[in-house]
């Protein structure tokens, strides 16, 4: 299971960070961070930096493939989306929450204004034929729907 705890990105308090379950103490502040995907050490995984390019700080440790991060509204939680296209969200001291009941091939996580809904895509694999959805989670009612049916390739919705 892919790990992850989010220090808040617009918030000057820090959070702890988990690594596989574990809970570490870190002090630093994290305010006005930019959460990235980064394959510096040899596995995708999301990383935090600030707008200096200062203090460069690794989010996950897993080894599952994290990309796409994608910050709510309020900057207070994390989407992103691993190579078994799963879909996860974190908050400040929080360990990551698989978003439930979502199709297969899940990525491109994106939130909706009131932080209440996350628009993804969705990758189908057919007679050798991609194609792909967007598709949208209420976090609220755990409703999960297809957004717009058209032909081909749709992703990175914002």
């Amino acid at each position: 299971m892919c790990c992850l705890v989010f220090a808040a990105i617009l918030s000057p308090t820090a959070f702890n960070d988990c690594i596989h379950g574990q809970s570490l103490h870190n002090d630093r502040d994290r305010s006005e961070s930019i959460a990235f995907a980064s394959y510096a050490g040899g596995n995708w995984e999301i990383w935090s930096l600030s707008p200096t390019g200062n203090n460069p700080l690794q989010l996950t440790h897993s080894q599952e493939e994290e990309q796409y991060p994608a910050l709510s509204p309020d900057g207070s939680k994390l989407a992103y989306a691993t190579n078994l296209g799963k879909i996860w969200i974190v908050g400040p001291g929080k360990v990551p929450q698989k978003i439930p009941s979502l199709p297969e091939n899940c990525t491109h996580p994106a939130w909706s204004p009131d932080g209440g809904k996350i628009v993804f895509v969705a990758y189908t694999f057919i007679d050798g034929k991609e194609d792909s959805d967007l598709w949208i989670a209420d976090l609220n009612t755990g409703l999960v729907k297809k957004l717009a049916l058209l032909d081909n390739i749709q992703r990175n919705p914002a």
